[in-house]
């Protein structure tokens, strides 16, 4: 109003030319001399204090009041200005380059959305510093309120342009954050439709995911969208993009926890994510190649690179380690095709038992004082749980067959006193190979297929065949939930 009444005129919205923007792009003198944004370099533009502090607010959401002193300025560099170190972000190597690279950008809010609407001048000045800094543009909606829903939209062209200079692009919002490299950027603009580029994060419960059949309870969950015209973009031609969703304090710094991705038509990719902590906050990153729901459990991930979500045995190789029953065979792998020794279940017995003190020396002829097995078999075979062969050795790297598993398993939970008559009555007949069962062994596979702990595959028991080390987690899994009792 004051600006009207001396003969300046002004814009804060070039595009529509509506004055509705919330910021001032330019003032022009009544002698026809404009100066706008940029003019003086990617830093430079208009400004304002209230009271002599520059606020926190645009221009269209500051309320003022009689006597308030309202002074609009140039500035060739805003970061060196009063409250500079408020509008960008403390955990940049660079600030001084960095700042720039910041939009934070005032949300408007209707009901329970957020929509921050970034100008492509503001998207081509934070580029000019991302490429002086980290190379990441970072956009941060503000005064989102109690939103849930959270949505940027950014122009087509803006977009394009940080693909083209090289330049990731990153979304940060309370419901999470989004986190596009510039090859993933690419993908995106060919899919997009001419105008702008719409990026959601919106919160969601267990709830939401229960029908789908995913477990959720005390999981972070968020829906994550792209869309532009009204469509869609789920996949980026197989580049990646990072997810991150705010996890509380039950969450550990460092470590990995189960993810399950859901996507729109119902398929379930399960995955991990790490926490990491960035300014204060706890955060579980997880790198997809699409976009859908993100259910970030509270349950810690294995360590072991060969054991994959998905896989039928994680959960059993998962139960394993976790109750101490046995491990990986590095740090890093668990072996799970590789084949269970007799020495090795023989072991976990032993620990399931406590580890009680070796009674005697071994008395067989390949059981060596101070081998990891030694007071484990030294243990088993005073108890009758397991024998020798005839030639008096007990063969403990042999690989253990399933019905020799068996049959330990059955002579350890007589041992314990457990109830071993399920499926005493069953002649096994149901399975082709039955026939192959060594005899010593046929009450043991009857129970063991009784009780469910040892399942068949395609209709064969495959007695004779080695049980690997999945299988004998599975085994000792169902024994330790039901059998043991």
């Amino acid at each position: 109003k004051v600006l009207n009444q001396h003969g300046y005129s002004w814009m804060n919205d070039d595009e529509k030319n509506s004055n509705t923007g919330n910021y001032i792009q330019s003032i022009t003198t009544p002698a026809g001399v404009t100066l706008a944004e940029f003019s003086n370099g990617a830093y430079s533009g208009w400004m304002y204090t209230l009271n002599g502090t520059h606020p926190l607010l645009g221009v269209n959401e500051q309320k003022v009041a009689n006597g308030d002193i309202l002074v609009f300025h140039y500035t060739d560099d805003y970061r060196v200005e009063e409250g500079s170190d408020k509008w960008g972000t403390p955990d940049t190597g660079n600030p001084s380059s960095a700042a720039g690279a910041v939009i934070e950008q005032p949300a408007a809010i209707s009901g329970k959305t957020a929509t921050a609407s970034i100008h492509e001048k503001s998207i081509a000045s934070a580029i000019e510093a991302a490429k002086r800094s980290d190379g990441v543009v970072t956009v941060s909606p503000t005064a989102t309120g109690n939103a849930t829903d959270i949505r940027v939209t950014i122009p087509k062209a803006a977009v394009k342009s940080a693909a083209d200079q090289s330049v990731s692009l990153t979304v940060e919002t309370g419901c999470g954050n989004v986190m596009m490299p510039p090859e993933t950027l690419s993908q995106l603009v060919s899919s997009a439709s001419d105008g702008d580029v719409m990026i959601s994060v919106q919160k969601k419960t267990a709830g939401d995911v229960a029908n789908k059949g995913i477990y959720a309870e005390n999981a972070v969950i968020a829906e994550i969208t792209v869309t532009s015209g009204g469509k869609a973009i789920t996949a980026f031609g197989g580049k990646a993009i990072t997810v991150a969703l705010p996890v509380g304090s039950t969450y550990s710094e460092g470590g990995s926890y189960n993810v399950v991705i859901l996507s729109a038509d119902g398929t379930i990719e399960r995955t991990t994510g790490k926490c990491v902590k960035k300014g204060g906050s706890l955060l579980v990153e997880v790198t997809a190649t699409h976009l859908s729901t993100f259910v970030v459990t509270n349950t810690k991930a294995m360590k072991f690179s060969d054991v994959k979500p998905s896989a039928w045995y994680y959960g059993a190789a998962k139960y394993a380690c976790d109750n101490g029953l046995f491990g990986g065979t590095s740090d890093a792998t668990f072996s799970p095709d590789a084949a269970m020794t007799r020495a090795m279940l023989v072991t976990v017995l032993y620990r399931m038992e406590g580890s009680p003190a070796a009674a005697a020396a071994s008395t067989f002829s390949d059981v060596k004082a101070g081998q990891y097995y030694t007071d484990a078999v030294i243990w088993a075979s005073a108890n009758g749980i397991v024998g020798g062969y005839d030639s008096g050795s007990f063969g403990p790297a042999d690989h253990i067959t399933r019905e020799q598993l068996a049959a330990i398993l059955y002579r350890y939970a007589s041992y314990k006193k457990y109830d071993v008559s399920m499926g005493e009555q069953s002649a096994l007949t149901g399975y082709k190979d039955a026939a192959s069962i060594s005899a010593y062994a046929v009450p043991a596979m009857r129970w063991a297929c009784g009780a469910s702990l040892i399942q068949g595959d395609n209709g064969s028991l495959m007695p004779c065949s080695s049980a690997t080390r999945a299988q004998a987690a599975a085994i000792l899994m169902r024994f330790c939930q039901s059998a043991a009792k």
